[in-house]
């Protein structure tokens, strides 16, 4: 079989515009992956940022957040695959008669929960992982110590 010179050509143009197609393929298929993660940390911040009251009460033993802010974010807890420990946090926070430590245990063991599965801990990105380290992880530990330091030199 003989191709003119006109078939050769475009056969050639297409097979040079293959690699081209799947590469550009390749490419909207990482940047959705991109996207679905930055949106689970996004998640993740949104999380964060209602549970930042309890978690700077933890020092002080001051006022908790509003229960209404935890219903907000009880749509995330089962993309977060938290629904157990926000249970758990929600029983033991509207538990008067509570001991401090269970409530701090519950909320940090939310919070690792979260910053795990919203990708906040394996942030990517350089410059903002350290960031995002001293928030999921060092953050919580520090007011944890605060509030068994504090409980431990009161009479």
């Amino acid at each position: 079989m003989r191709l003119s010179i006109r078939e050769r050509l475009i056969a050639v143009v297409f097979l040079s515009l293959l690699p081209i197609v799947l590469l550009g393929y390749l490419f909207v298929q990482q940047s959705n992956k991109d996207i679905a993660f930055a949106s689970k940390e996004l998640d993740g911040t949104a999380y964060y940022a209602v549970l930042a009251q309890d978690l700077a009460a933890l020092a002080s033993e001051g006022k908790q957040g509003s229960s209404d802010k935890l219903r907000a974010i009880r749509s995330l807890d089962e993309e977060m695959d938290a629904v157990a420990l926000a249970d758990s946090y929600s029983k033991v926070r509207g538990d008067t008669s509570a001991n401090p430590a269970e409530v701090r245990a519950a909320l940090l063991a939310l919070l690792a929960k979260v910053g795990d599965a919203s990708n906040l801990i394996l942030d990517p990105d350089l410059d903002s992982y350290y960031v995002m380290d001293m928030l999921v992880t060092k953050l919580p530990a520090a007011f944890d110590g605060s509030a068994a330091l504090s409980a431990s030199v009161r009479p």
